[in-house]
């Protein structure tokens, strides 16, 4: 099986192509990031933009892993690293909105410290269960996984949401 891409005329393996993919990622997300925190702080708002990223990333995660043409798999990783960088942003600006207080230097040593772990131990893990479920159902998995993540934060968009109403409603 041939591990290699031609592109423009150069012969690229699969390493080389992954890291082109994430020097991408890398060099647009100082541009890109503030744009979406923009977007989270004036349209949207912080948990729509954050639901936003779990339906698509749910639905990239469930697609990537088929056998697609391997244009339309470039489209749909670089599709996917924005995905990457919406929930960064959003995950960022809502642990920044909780860290308010006496406690916001804890709260955002916690945050640090988890985020750090999960990138720490998520590749670590998924290494594991690939020898279990294989490469498709880890991607499959884990967009089950932002379903779920998605109906969490849907059903506290909506409680938020309910709540803001509830007040409004008491202040007339």
């Amino acid at each position: 099986m041939n591990q290699n891409f031609i592109i423009l005329g150069f012969s690229l393996g699969a390493v080389a192509v992954a890291g082109i993919l994430q020097s991408v990622k890398l060099g647009t997300d100082p541009f890109i990031a503030p744009f979406i925190g923009r977007w989270s702080d004036e349209k949207f708002g912080r948990i729509p933009l954050l639901l936003f990223a779990f339906t698509l990333g749910a639905i990239l995660l469930a697609v990537i892993p088929l056998t697609l043409p391997f244009p339309l798999f470039l489209i749909l990783i670089f599709a996917f690293q924005l995905v990457a960088t919406i929930f960064i942003t959003a995950s960022d600006s809502l642990a920044a909105d909780a860290a308010t207080g006496p406690a916001s230097v804890k709260m955002m040593t916690y945050y640090t410290l988890f985020v750090d772990l999960g990138s720490a131990l998520g590749p670590l893990i998924s290494f594991f269960i690939l020898d279990f479920i294989g490469i498709r159902f880890l991607y499959w998995f884990t967009s089950l996984l932002l379903i779920i993540a998605f109906i969490y934060w849907l059903r506290e968009y909506l409680l938020q949401k309910n709540h803001r109403q509830t007040e409004t409603h008491s202040l007339l």
